[in-house]
């Protein structure tokens, strides 16, 4: 006998949309992954799809955003490098300054002269390192070629090899490349990634629940279908990053599980545990005072010789007495 069906009434259709914890993506992950997503939003016939006005524009404003900061943060290992650089400039500079200036107080007339000279010659250096670092690759590579017109000055005040350290750290600094000062500051006012990450989700979100609000309700075949297209679409990029990531990441654990960073620290011992208290062992009894021996002539019926005289051996401890023939 068949069961009776609990319900006739039939749901209306629906389309769902794949949602990854995107919270687990890098950054390097999760901007590419909405930048697919969004391809496929903005190629899909807007007025079947009916999203709100501004909100496809938004959405694309901040994948940019995001991919601006990745390409910040893929620089800034370069942007340490050539800070380090610079810092190697600054104080080859201010040695070469330093050793012309007190060179001036040298013993010997020839050293005095040269760094007179010399003084003369790196005037219009002398504030270089307060330069924006590009224009001071510029002056450091003028300061190098009115040096090289006085060698011998430059060696007889001792900085020769100060000169050709310089030139090698400059011509360093230059080959790096990388951004400008002022491309710096421009991307010292981003935002975080993590606050364009939650504009990004929140637009999203809301997207998808729109598009299903708008299967929903439309009366046009067409609309459904062009939803349904989207829908499918966004679900192979979302499942295909998601397939990426967890491999990527089984991956990373292989590799951490076969070459450890560090030795396993040895686990500590377990400390034994607490012997139990042994039952008090049954103490002896103390032993008795012996008893006052008697003194002599204190026994019953003895009385003490007159003048403190005392009993003679064997008297009354009831041994034989013993005498000795008198001559």
């Amino acid at each position: 006998m068949s069961k009776e069906k609990v319900s006739s009434y039939e749901l209306p259709k629906t389309v769902n949309f794949i949602v990854a914890n995107t919270s687990r993506f890098s950054a390097e992950e999760y901007v590419p992954y909405q930048v697919e997503l969004f391809k496929h939003v903005k190629a899909a016939d807007q007025t079947k799809i009916k999203l709100p006005a501004g909100m496809a524009e938004e959405w694309d404003r901040l994948n940019g955003v995001g991919m601006e900061i990745n390409k910040v943060t893929a620089t800034s290992g370069l942007t340490k490098a050539k800070q380090k650089k610079d810092q190697e400039r600054d104080r080859l500079l201010i040695h070469l300054f330093g050793m012309i200036r007190q060179q001036k107080y040298a013993p010997k007339k020839e050293t005095i002269e040269a760094a007179e000279r010399l003084s003369i010659i790196v005037a219009p250096y002398l504030g270089a390192r307060d330069k924006r670092c590009d224009i001071k690759s510029g002056l450091i590579l003028g300061l190098e070629k009115d040096l090289g017109k006085a060698p011998a000055d430059v060696a007889a005040v001792g900085l020769t090899d100060t000169l050709s350290q310089l030139h090698t750290v400059n011509a360093e600094y230059m080959t790096l490349g990388g951004a400008s000062d002022a491309e710096i500051i421009e991307r010292s006012k981003l935002p975080s990634i993590r606050d364009v990450r939650d504009a990004i989700d929140k637009i999203h979100l809301v997207a998808c629940q729109v598009l299903q609000a708008n299967y929903l309700t439309t009366t046009k075949d067409e609309e459904r279908t062009a939803i349904e297209a989207l829908a499918e679409q966004m679900n192979q990029v979302t499942l295909r990053y998601k397939s990426r990531h967890n491999v990527s990441e089984a991956q990373k654990k292989s590799a951490a599980e076969k070459h450890p960073k560090g030795p396993k620290e040895p686990k500590e011992p377990k400390k034994p545990a607490d012997p139990k208290d042994p039952k008090d062992p049954k103490k002896p009894d103390a032993p008795k005072d012996p008893k006052d021996p008697k003194q002599p002539g204190t026994g019953p019926g003895e009385q003490p010789k007159p003048g403190g005289e005392q009993p003679k051996p064997g008297g009354s401890d009831g041994g034989p007495d013993i005498h000795l023939p008198e001559e």
